[in-house]
């Protein structure tokens, strides 16, 4: 296995002919897709990996933090593992910040990529003129603020306020284990990329079909956020009968039969 597969732990299941990659999200591990696999392997080979500073691509070795103070460098981590393996053109499915980290690698290699799935995902966090991001740079303050004051007792409140009210105490749980890997200062280096982040001029760049599903009600990303994304890329929107942002974890059931429809849609 090439050397970026081995840094971000990669695994690829099942025997399908197309290629589906799923990328987590801000604090996860490819842990997070358990559920949803049943549901792909029958169909698809799966590719699941860590990002850097997540899971099990933890390790210190050549780590550059500065690379990450972007979301560019998760991308180029992205593009490396694709590029190595050279396994063709993949169905790609990113929650959250991996959304944009696929945005970025489909318009920097568009020949890597058939297709885009954004679950929950947001290229700009900050409300701004005529767009609603969700957060004013107020509560960005303040949570990068309880994040470096006390690391533990935010992700206790982080990790149910993520999950949504239908989680449930295993999931959070789950949840938390996930956060646990995490570095402290890693955890508030990508959360400043995250929330810092204004990524809307990159839509216009990715050429590869994009869909976006979204809950609800999700305490990250407002509908708003989703119909946006939808508005820029085209494809289709979907908002599931559900709540929290990380519907993979706490909804699989309600999620497996739309994504796997719009994985399979030409």
């Amino acid at each position: 296995m090439s050397t970026m597969a081995k840094i971000h732990n990669v695994r690829i299941l099942g025997q399908g002919r197309e290629l589906v990659v799923l990328s987590h999200g801000f604090g996860a591990s490819q842990g997070a897709w358990e559920g949803l696999l049943p549901h792909l392997l029958p169909r698809y080979s799966v590719l699941l990996y860590d990002l850097r500073g997540h899971g099990g691509a933890t390790s210190d070795d050549d780590f550059d933090a500065s690379r990450y103070r972007s979301m560019e460098g998760f991308a180029e981590d992205l593009i490396a593992i694709l590029s190595e393996l050279q396994l063709g053109k993949c169905l790609y499915v990113g929650h959250s910040m991996s959304g944009l980290i696929g945005c970025l690698a489909a318009a920097a290699r568009p020949d890597l990529f058939s297709k885009l799935v954004l679950l929950g995902a947001s290229p700009r966090y900050i409300n701004d003129a005529g767009y609603e991001g969700g957060f004013e740079q107020q509560d960005v303050d303040e949570l990068l603020a309880a994040i470096k004051r006390d690391h533990a007792s935010w992700l206790q409140g982080f990790a149910p306020a993520a999950l949504g009210p239908e989680a449930s105490e295993e999931c959070i749980q789950r949840y938390m284990a996930f956060l646990s890997v995490v570095k402290p200062d890693f955890m508030l280096l990508i959360a400043e990329t995250i929330f810092k982040s204004d990524l809307r001029k990159v839509l216009s760049l990715v050429t590869v079909p994009c869909h976006v599903i979204q809950t609800k009600e999700d305490f990250a990303v407002p509908q708003a956020v989703a119909k946006y994304l939808h508005q820029q890329l085209g494809g289709e929107l979907e908002i599931l009968d559900a709540r929290g942002h990380l519907p993979h974890v706490t909804h699989p059931q309600i999620l497996a039969p739309v994504l796997t429809r719009l994985l399979s849609e030409e």
